[in-house]
């Protein structure tokens, strides 16, 4: 939401129609290369290893994109595919092992367990203050680790805490591996958007604090996740959680107009500071907050809309 209100801000324009690809064409084409990730999904399903089911899939790979000329793949083709994919491994195969130790140490020494019970006993039982807690230690232990790695180390050590404080298994470890993976986002070792920067040759600094505005909602959503896990799809109530649903889609939309400062058209500071306290409100986890914060939100988006202006300065 972010980019898209940046973009029409900006008065940015998506590629006209007739130069959009058609789904019909490109399927007729193409359509078959999908088939060694259904591969992939039907062998998870029959209860493959995660190894074997890969490797049923990269043989799939090989027998699919034969069908077709435009896709079959020479003997070069092959071996440079497998070169690539070898050194693309060597990464992640290097993080793991090495989270191996953290993991095996964390295990043997009672360490994991060490540092959840000195959370719960911090923060005095108080689940916000366990969570806040949680939520900086796995900025910190998710810095410069892959995914994979990245939940083994979050999950091993900070999860038992959340769990201890009688938070849910699923939330309990959502909430880790979300703000492991946000440590990608958050300065001063945000990987993912030095990376985003050293492409587009910005400043590395400023491109990491882009990021964490960009993405601040991602920093509320967690809470809303532990504190109410209907979100999850957990102890389902239809009616209260399509107030939810509501209220947290309409809750991050606003807070990217308050953050861009821009619906129909330019908002002034203090509408920007009403909108963005009102938009983290109704992400909030009570029923009735929702629905009032939501309702504000509604009236709010209809005020921008009649108090927008054309260029000759008349009501839109």
């Amino acid at each position: 939401m972010n980019v898209h209100i940046r973009a029409r801000k900006a008065g940015l324009r998506g590629l006209p129609a007739d130069q959009l690809p058609v789904v019909a064409e490109v399927m007729r084409r193409d359509g078959h290369l999908l088939i060694p990730i259904a591969v992939i999904i039907a062998a998870l399903l029959m209860k493959y290893t995660p190894l074997k089911a890969g490797f049923v899939g990269i043989v799939s790979v090989l027998a699919v994109s034969s069908l077709r000329r435009g896709t079959r793949m020479s003997m070069a083709k092959i071996v440079n595919a497998m070169t690539e994919g070898a050194r693309g491994a060597l990464g992640v195969a290097m993080a793991c092992a090495l989270v191996g130790f953290v993991v095996g140490t964390s295990s043997l020494t009672s360490l994991g367990l060490t540092i959840s019970n000195n959370i719960i006993e911090i923060s005095d039982n108080n689940l916000m203050l366990t969570l806040v807690m949680s939520m900086i230690a796995c900025l910190v232990l998710g810095m410069g680790l892959p995914t994979t790695a990245n939940y083994i180390v979050c999950s091993t050590i900070i999860a038992p805490a959340l769990v201890g404080m009688k938070v849910i298994p699923i939330a309990a470890h959502l909430f880790v591996f979300y703000f492991g993976i946000m440590a990608d986002l958050t300065p001063p070792v945000c990987l993912a958007a030095f990376t985003g920067a050293g492409i587009a040759g910005a400043s590395p600094a400023k491109t990491g604090l882009t990021a964490t505005r960009i993405a601040l909602a991602s920093y509320l959503l967690p809470f809303v996740f532990v504190y109410n896990p209907m979100l999850l799809v957990q102890d389902i109530e239809l009616k209260e959680l399509a107030i939810l649903t509501i209220s947290a889609v309409l809750g991050v939309i606003f807070l990217a107009v308050s953050l861009e400062g821009w619906l129909f058209r330019p908002l002034v500071p203090w509408e920007r500071l009403v909108i963005g306290i009102v938009s983290i409100v109704s992400i909030h986890h009570d029923i009735l907050l929702s629905v009032v914060s939501s309702l504000i939100l509604l009236i709010a988006a209809v005020f921008l809309k009649k108090t927008t202006r054309d260029p000759t300065g008349r009501p839109a």
